[in-house]
């Protein structure tokens, strides 16, 4: 009788097994301009020029661009924003943001592409510079200067100003040249080598 109680009270084992969600890579843009909604833009492809202390260029390309003709001229005194992240097969999107820059520039191609191309600048400064190891290396080169250059998928954890690992090369980034294709990205990233 005492045992059967003590059955009924007894901490029971359980088994919980995690379980992921299958997720796939995205980018976004969003323009924003002070007064209105954030707008987001469809892109067909990204272009990033990343520097340390020296300006920064951020290009889009946006496909069919007279279907956001309104949203997009009404935010050209703005900011692009570019950022990435996570889509889970539930639809909910995980993302932060990687970069913005102010619009500058605004060209419209009515030829064959149909596209519309959205530049602009920002100066940033990298304070708190880390060491970091590139993965997935595809190229491992010197430019003409005598710089390394490594060309790998995009990882926006190595930014200009680290120091960064590339097989027998250390050295300091001093610029990232990133091409995002969504859902691919790589990166090519120069610097001089350390030692």
């Amino acid at each position: 009788m005492i045992e059967s109680a003590w059955l009924d009270i007894a901490p029971r084992i359980s088994w919980s097994v995690a379980t992921t969600q299958p997720r796939r890579r995205i980018f976004v843009v969003l323009l924003k301009a002070d007064g209105l909604d954030d707008y987001e833009l469809p892109v067909s492809s990204i272009n990033l020029r990343l520097r340390n202390v020296k300006a920064s260029y951020v290009r889009v390309t946006v496909p069919n661009p007279t279907d956001h003709t309104d949203a997009i001229l009404a935010r050209t005194s703005g900011r692009m924003h570019i950022l990435s992240g996570w889509l889970t097969d539930d639809g909910v999107r995980h993302l932060e943001e990687l970069i913005y820059a102010n619009v500058q520039n605004v060209y419209f191609n009515q030829g064959s592409s149909n596209v519309l191309i959205l530049a602009g600048t920002r100066f940033m400064t990298r304070s708190n510079p880390r060491a970091a190891a590139i993965e997935g290396i595809s190229q491992i080169r010197k430019t003409p200067a005598g710089k390394v250059a490594v060309t790998a998928p995009l990882d926006f954890f190595i930014q200009p100003g680290d120091v960064a690992s590339a097989g027998d090369e250390t050295f300091t980034v001093d610029y990232m040249g990133c091409v995002i294709l969504p859902p691919n990205a790589w990166m090519e990233i120069e610097g001089a080598a350390n030692g």
